[in-house]
């Protein structure tokens, strides 16, 4: 464990001439390759990081620490929790693993993945595998539906017929831990490599290569209407985002080595037009913003935004931004 002092570093948001307040509350040494984080029901807040899930707490004033919860292995061998998200006080999260490949965006091809189920409340620990795996399969963005219903979003997914943008995993055997799934929306709605997932009552909002996209989910938990709601130039990618009282915000970076600009921004979206309503740039020339959590409970202020950094690692949070 270990015990981290804040540098505060002030920016502006770029569209409105705000001040905001970016600061890195984890070192990237201390929290590698945070890829994201949740806030369950009680104000708890974890993150995953490569192999490991952590959980962040106060430390006293402006400084926090943070515990391993559970570290992720397949059959004895480490894998890569690459999604998580939460629903009350139960995390969902995926770990995979995977080796190098040319042949998708990603670079890598999983080869074995297992849905995790961590019942904080009783501290059970559930695992099971993932069969529907295959070379076009990456789990990527999670979010939970009011019926329980678990939608997994394909990081690896193209614009190709058959090829499933986001799928569904049901648990039909809760006590077992036993799962079914199926294809929940085509690539060819739901576009290429698609991030993250959030849902606000019956709306689902997602981002997918560089479109930020919102679904209206029927009573059945099926897609009933898909609409997009912003884009960014092609050369950007939108990963994981976080639902806000008027606006979305979407960490946004550039491909790597394709953009002419690096763009490193949390990028805040009109949720009803589609508008932009300000941008946060990232504080330094390395950070890529992975994913964004709207705090809970009492352990960040009440309207920070904590922010992971996959290719880089640890924790940001920012406030004083217009929503």
């Amino acid at each position: 464990m270990k015990i981290i002092i804040k540098p505060m570093m002030i920016f502006l948001c770029a569209a409105l001439l705000q001040a905001c307040n970016v600061e890195k509350i984890v070192s990237s040494d201390d929290m590698p390759s945070t890829e994201n984080g949740t806030f369950t029901e009680n104000g708890r807040f974890f993150v995953a990081g490569d192999s490991n899930i952590y959980e962040v707490k106060s430390a006293g004033g402006e400084a926090y620490r943070y515990e391993i919860l559970v570290s992720g292995d397949i059959s004895g061998e480490p894998c890569v929790f690459s999604g998580m998200t939460s629903t009350q006080n139960t995390i969902y999260a995926t770990c995979t693993i995977f080796v190098p490949t040319d042949e998708n965006a990603l670079g890598l091809k999983p080869t074995l993945a297992s849905l995790y189920r961590i019942d904080l409340d009783s501290g059970y620990i559930d695992t099971v595998l993932l069969p529907y795996l295959n070379d076009n399969f990456a789990a990527n963005g999670m979010a939970v539906m009011a019926n329980g219903d678990i939608l997994l979003s394909n990081f690896v997914a193209d614009i190709i017929p058959g090829e499933a943008a986001i799928i569904k995993v049901s648990i039909v055997d809760d006590e077992n831990f036993e799962v079914e799934w199926s294809d929940w929306l085509s690539a060819e709605k739901g576009g290429k490599a698609p991030n993250g997932l959030q849902i606000e009552g019956n709306t689902l909002y997602f981002a997918s290569g560089n479109m930020l996209s919102k679904i209206i989910i029927d009573e059945n938990g099926e897609a009933e209407s898909i609409e997009k709601l912003y884009s960014t130039i092609f050369t950007n990618i939108l990963d994981d985002l976080a639902i806000l009282e008027d606006s979305i915000a979407v960490a946004e970076i550039s491909y790597p080595g394709v953009s002419p600009v690096d763009v490193q921004n949390i990028t805040f979206i009109d949720k009803d037009s589609g508008k932009l309503v300000s941008i946060v740039p990232m504080p330094d020339n390395t950070a890529k913003p992975s994913s964004i959590s709207l705090a809970k409970g009492n352990l960040f202020p009440g309207d920070a935004l904590i922010i992971t950094d996959y290719f880089n690692g640890g924790l940001y949070m920012l406030t004083g931004y217009e929503n």
